[in-house]
């Protein structure tokens, strides 16, 4: 009986305890926090490699507290448009309904409400759109676009409005515009950058002092195919019919955020060409930010629209790294100051921890906040022991103490052996050891081009200062022995090429066209139709061994990608239409030769350029990015001579001049072109037709 009591007592404690635990996690949710720091299924975490390939990645951040309007005593954030961090951990949210400001501690905790008053009456920033915070303590200033108000207010700690920024005077700003603030930050002099709607020119600056200075850093207009036919019609048009069009001007900026050093980084939501959507601007408003396509690089289409990134945010922190928020898929992607991405996390979808329409982001330390108006919650993003190791790393790598960062690099490998810039971390280190040659396999790993070359360089030198000596020496004596040999031993005899073997009359033809395609193309000459048909399997082996083992300092291709069956057809298809080409090219304008002779000095023809093509495969693994000028020389004179052969052997078996034959190879080209053309129309066409036909039987069988 005892033990059936006590089995009793301690089964009553063990409901008592859940029980506990599951008020606990009530009362905490009813506050509206929830703190659980566990990856929620929807919230993916991937990188690209060098080949523009999402990658899956260990979690770098994860969300372990969500804010909800819900539990506020006004029921909500009231749609808010902005959040400001500060360096003291208090965050910012500007609540556009409620026209007031919501500070809340690094943990999502409520301290207090700001509402901002001027003159002793209370001010009405429902329509603000832009939110600044800086300073500390008594020295803590609030700006606040008020989009609405056409102004920039600027409060002390306690929200009584010191000054307002209105619209400029000056010439330079357009007097035909509206002063419309959107987003506003400040430089660590004071300076204050104003971006404002529907003017392109940059963001105004104004001095500490609140001077209008001018503005700041447009975005350029990119050169595109739609610019270029547009700039040509309006090169047709009159004065008056120019005053009546649209007129083409810069793409505005969405929002920025300064950095530590000075540098204001700056996120445009669309580009015409996908690209520079980051930018980095220096203080005479230069972009040094790497140029190329930022966000997601896997292109998306949905009822025939395209679904590409559009940045809203941007957050700098220490060690120059900056993380953009695309407000299409609800991701935050984090790159360095090399523009390199470290990471990219986030989702969209119902989910807790999943955004619907994020609209900024800022950051206390590494830690991220994220608003999301039409869910009504801020999220905060925690590091996870890889992001740390990851952001650890990057800092040390940035400022050249590759060395000290091998070993976190090293811990970043462990959990994830696909991340490329560590690698490239890792070969960093290793080249400030002298070890080069590891260095070399780090760097390809990493896919790193340009490290692998200096690596090579430095590897070679080494080499090289071993080897030169025992190579000469051995060069030397090859020589002597050579030229001893056909001093004392050789006798030259003169050769009759009629009854040479093949192969020395194709070497002689090489040299000799002229005379060498007469001896190939003769009648009766047994086994030249074959070594053209292996002269065009020495192309195709020539191109396959170019795209898999051409060095990897310049070699951009994925060996595993191989199509070696789409390589033949190219190499074959293209050879077959230049011979087809050619004979009715030639056919029009009274050319005697015939498809075999056609074949025959085509496929001979390529042998110089097939030789260059293998040479430079060669040359080019034991040559830098400084030594491309040789191998661009090697394929030139390839190319070179076997254009050379081809006209000559051209002229001969047509009967024509040089000028004809030439003539009669540019038409060939454009016959090819042609031809092509034509089979783009036909494959076009029956696409459409089977496109027609199966949309006929669909509509049949859904009767």
């Amino acid at each position: 009986m005892r033990r059936m009591h006590q089995n009793k007592k301690a089964r009553l404690w063990r409901l008592g305890t859940v029980l506990c635990l599951v008020s606990a996690w009530y009362v905490s949710g009813s506050r509206g926090i929830s703190a659980a720091p566990v990856i929620d299924p929807a919230f993916s975490s991937y990188t690209y490699n060098a080949y523009g390939q999402a990658v899956s990645a260990p979690a770098g951040y994860v969300p372990d507290r969500v804010l909800s309007g819900g539990s506020l005593e006004a029921g909500s954030l009231g749609q808010a448009q902005d959040m400001a961090s500060t360096a003291d951990g208090s965050i910012y949210v500007l609540l556009k309904n409620q026209g007031q400001l919501l500070e809340l501690d690094e943990e999502l905790g409520v301290r207090r409400i700001v509402a901002l008053v001027e003159n002793g009456e209370p001010v009405d920033i429902s329509g603000a759109s832009g939110l600044c915070v800086t300073g500390e303590g008594e020295e803590r200033r609030i700006y606040l676009a008020d989009t609405e108000h056409q102004r920039v207010l600027i409060a002390d700690r306690t929200g009584v409005v010191l000054s307002a920024l209105t619209k400029p005077e000056d010439p330079i700003y357009p007097q035909s515009s509206d002063f419309r603030p959107s987003k506003v930050t400040v430089g660590s002099d004071g300076t204050i950058y104003v971006l404002c709607q529907n003017v392109y020119k940059g963001a105004a600056i104004f001095s500490r002092q609140q001077e209008f200075l001018g503005f700041y850093g447009s975005n350029a207009i990119d050169v595109t195919p739609a610019l270029l036919l547009d700039y040509f019609w309006k090169s047709l048009m009159n004065p008056e019919q120019l005053a009546q069009i649209k007129k083409t001007v810069p793409i505005e900026y969405t929002n920025f955020d300064m950095d530590e050093d000075g540098f204001l980084y700056t996120v445009t939501a669309t580009t015409d060409n996908s690209t520079n959507e980051i930018k980095r601007l220096n203080s005479k408003s230069a972009n040094i930010f790497p140029q190329k396509d930022y966000g997601d690089l896997d292109v998306t289409w949905i009822n025939t629209q395209l679904v590409d990134t559009a940045f809203v945010d941007v957050e700098a922190l220490d060690g120059g790294i900056v993380t953009a928020l695309d407000a299409t898929r609800g991701r935050l992607f984090m790159y360095d100051q090399d523009g390199r991405l470290l990471m990219a996390f986030g989702d969209t979808g119902s989910f807790t921890y999943t955004f619907r329409s994020p609209c900024t982001v800022t950051a206390i330390g590494d830690f991220l906040y994220v608003l999301d108006p039409y869910k009504d919650t801020v999220t905060r993003l925690v590091p996870t022991e890889y992001g740390s190791a990851i952001l650890r790393a990057s800092r040390l790598y940035q400022n050249g103490r590759y060395e000290e960062s091998m070993g976190i690099w090293d811990q970043v490998l462990r959990q994830n052996g696909n991340y490329e810039l560590a690698y490239i971390g890792i070969a960093k280190g290793m080249m400030a050891t002298d070890r080069y040659e590891e260095a070399m396999s780090y760097y390809r790993q990493g896919q790193d081009h340009e490290g692998y070359s200096q690596a090579l360089g430095e590897y070679r030198k080494g080499i090289i200062r071993v080897a030169v000596g025992p190579v000469l020496l051995a060069v030397t004596v090859m020589v002597i022995l050579v030229l001893a040999y056909r001093y004392f031993f050789h006798v030259r005899r003169e050769v009759d090429m009629r009854e040479a073997v093949l192969g020395r009359q194709i070497l002689y033809t090489m040299v000799h066209p002229s005379e060498g395609f007469q001896l190939l193309t003769r009648e009766g000459r047994r086994g030249s139709s074959v070594a053209a048909l292996l002269g065009v399997m020495g192309v195709f082996v020539a191109s396959v061994v170019q795209r898999q083992w051409t060095g990897f300092t310049f070699n951009e291709n994925q060996p595993e990608k191989l199509n070696i069956w789409l390589m033949f057809l190219v190499t074959a298809g293209l050879f077959l239409l230049f011979v087809v080409s050619n004979r009715l090219v030639c056919t029009l304008f009274n050319g005697n030769g015939t498809w075999r002779e056609i074949f025959i000095v085509t496929a001979i023809s390529l042998l110089p350029g097939t030789g260059a093509v293998l040479l430079r495969t060669l040359v080019s693994n034991i040559c830098t990015l400084e030594d491309a000028v040789l191998l661009h020389l090697i394929l030139a004179a390839g190319v070179l001579w076997s254009l050379i052969l081809l006209l000559a052997g051209m002229g001969l078996i047509h009967e024509y001049s040089f000028k004809q034959a030439f003539l009669a190879f540019c038409m060939t080209v454009a016959g090819i072109l042609i031809m092509l053309f034509i089979g783009l129309l036909v494959w076009g066409l029956y696409n459409q037709i089977i496109a027609f036909f199966s949309t006929i039987m669909e509509e049949i069988g859904s009767i």
